[in-house]
């Protein structure tokens, strides 16, 4: 589910649930859009096969910020550069899936190209 409020912002909240081992799956992705992120992102885990979920940022100049967010718990990260976010449920022990919720509020800003003299 996505809306737009009147200053230009984009609010995207699902629920996600990924198998165990299944390596990294996409929430938000605009790469090669010439456009990034901003924003803040919201991840709830609620319960899975492993202890942590792993959030793997991308931003415009291909870098990538991992993050992990326990089981049961909350974490809210606010980025001034992202075009790719991806959740993982590494290291299961058995086989019920991680599941839980997410939300991102954010901008989208046209990538600037820098020029070096």
């Amino acid at each position: 589910m996505s809306s737009c409020s009147a200053n230009g912002s984009s609010d995207i909240c699902g629920n996600f649930r990924l198998p165990c081992n299944s390596g990294l799956i996409d929430i938000f992705n605009i790469v090669g859009n010439k456009k990034k992120a901003t924003g803040s992102i919201t991840i709830f885990f609620d319960t899975g096969c492993s202890d942590h979920l792993q959030i793997v940022i991308e931003d415009s100049k291909n870098c990538q910020l991992v993050f992990t967010v326990n089981e049961g718990s909350t974490r809210t990260l606010v980025v001034d550069d992202f075009v790719k976010i991806q959740l993982s449920c590494p290291h299961c022990s058995n086989l019920k899936p991680c599941v839980g919720k997410y939300c991102l509020d954010y901008k989208l800003k046209a990538i600037k190209k820098e020029y070096y003299y």
